[in-house]
């Protein structure tokens, strides 16, 4: 059972599962172990994959962003202005976001914290193994052997977003000491 916590990867391996297993998500984007009915979690091998909070914060505001430049035709934002208004003044700033743009889920990303996406109703983690993001390719070479599906990633999967795809950018590189205290 994967469980898809945002910005991990998830397009690229809701991808691989559909078009290259058939198989198909039976909940909704970013769903957590407790959204998954206990049948079909029990005795399965669970998994996921975290991501650095810098990291995952500077690639939901890169999405965000487009969806801003599209929907809206205005000037990008600072990731310093993006933590701001998600964390600071953070009272109604997605029906802001949504009155502006045409998202109707983006909104959500990565508000719970990560680890809360495996955890049961009293806190406790339920997975099996959380691989980090930053090991990808490593991971879904294990997870391929013990589920006995080839889950690995390869650059002609359509929307393929983990990082060798993109260069060795520093995604700290956008994160001023104010955007970091606000984040960690």
């Amino acid at each position: 059972v994967w469980i898809h916590t945002p910005k991990t990867a998830g397009t690229s391996l809701h991808t691989v599962f559909e078009q290259r297993h058939g198989l198909k998500c039976f909940q909704e984007l970013h769903a957590t172990y407790l959204d998954v009915p206990v049948d079909k979690r029990e005795g399965k091998f669970v998994f996921g994959f975290m991501r650095e909070p810098v990291e995952a914060e500077v690639s939901n505001w890169r999405y965000h962003q487009f969806a801003w430049q599209r929907d809206t035709g205005k000037e990008p934002f600072s990731f310093e202005d993006w933590c701001r208004w998600r964390y600071v003044e953070s009272e109604g700033w997605a029906e802001r976001w949504l009155n502006e743009t045409q998202m109707e889920y983006g909104h959500v990303f990565n508000i719970r914290p990560q680890a809360g996406y495996f955890c049961d109703e009293k806190g406790l983690c339920k997975a099996s193994k959380i691989y980090r993001f930053n090991q990808l390719g490593e991971a879904l070479e294990e997870v391929s052997d013990i589920i006995g599906l080839n889950v690995r990633l390869t650059k002609d999967d359509k929307g393929m977003t983990y990082s060798w795809s993109r260069g060795k950018e520093n995604y700290r590189d956008h994160c001023t000491p104010y955007a970091e205290k606000i984040l960690l």
